[in-house]
């Protein structure tokens, strides 16, 4: 019979102890369990990158806020600045940063109201693009931001949350000082949902930017995200018939009487992406929701 070093050890200091109860040796140390790592949840301060602000409460040169005038299209806003309760002089913005449907699109009517239901009445924040002011069609290139529904409020940045609600994909061509490449995990985000999240159901994007279509497998959702249990249960718009549904957050007011001036602007045609599609997309480290 082979005894172990540790019984050999264990006989043979009761040898030179004297007699007595005999013990096994102890038992190996169980190594340290590593933690398990917290879900990252969705913060609305992840891929913001601050521009000049055309707005501020104790500036007199500039308005104090602005409000949404007209939806011009899914990525052109016509914007009025108030000062002191007065309104100011109603200009055109861009966007930057995204691709959306144009009109006469599949998509096109449930974004620009999206949009609406996320802006009319609030208080806009608008920052213009520092290093690229103006875009190929000599437009102001923005951000804009706007508040949240909930007791806290957030200040959600509107272009990268119609990436993640899955009205808009990440502008691959036109040169922008914005977080896109950060953004690209929202959009993956919206692309594998279960369902998919906005339009990524309807195929457009597809059409306008060149992404593959949504992965029939499992997504990153799992399972459980259809049922309002995963991951994608509460981090972007989302509804079972993939209907226009603000975001965890979001604001929804009642009032949508903002018109669409429709056709008032030129398409933009995007170049083809190439490689750049969905699947050469990371898909480590996408944002999860927020809690509620």
């Amino acid at each position: 019979m082979k005894l172990s070093i540790k019984w050999m050890l264990a006989l043979g200091a009761v040898a030179v102890g004297g007699c007595g109860q005999i013990t096994g040796p102890a038992p190996d140390p169980e190594p340290t369990k590593v933690p398990m790592p917290k879900p990252d949840y969705f913060d609305p301060k992840d891929f913001v990158t601050a521009g000049t602000p055309l707005n501020a409460a104790d500036d007199a040169s500039k308005p104090n806020y602005f409000q949404l005038d007209q939806v011009l299209s899914g990525t052109t806003l016509k914007l009025i600045g108030v000062s002191k309760g007065v309104l100011g002089t109603s200009n055109i913005y861009h966007l930057e940063g995204i691709v959306t449907p144009e009109k006469g699109q599949q998509g096109y009517d449930q974004t620009i109201k999206t949009i609406q239901d996320w802006t009319v009445g609030q208080h806009l924040d608008v920052e213009l693009d520092t290093k690229y002011p103006f875009d190929n069609d000599n437009e102001k290139q923005v951000q804009v931001y706007f508040f949240g529904s909930g007791t806290d409020k957030p200040r959600l940045l509107l272009n990268r949350m119609l990436v993640r609600s899955g009205y808009a994909v990440c502008d691959l061509d036109q040169a922008t000082s914005a977080n896109v490449e950060g953004w690209l995990n929202d959009e993956q985000f919206a692309r594998q949902h279960v369902p998919p999240l906005g339009l990524w159901s309807t195929g457009i994007f597809t059409t306008i930017a060149h992404r593959q279509p949504p992965p029939t497998a499992t997504p990153i959702g799992g399972a459980n995200a259809a049922s309002g249990n995963g991951p994608g249960a509460n981090g972007a718009a989302s509804s079972a018939n993939g209907a226009s549904a603000p975001a965890n957050g979001m604001a929804s007011p009642g009032n949508t009487s903002v018109s669409a001036a429709a056709g008032t602007k030129k398409p933009r045609h995007r170049k083809s992406a190439g490689a750049s599609g969905s699947s050469s997309i990371p898909t480590g480290a996408l944002p999860a929701p927020a809690p509620q």
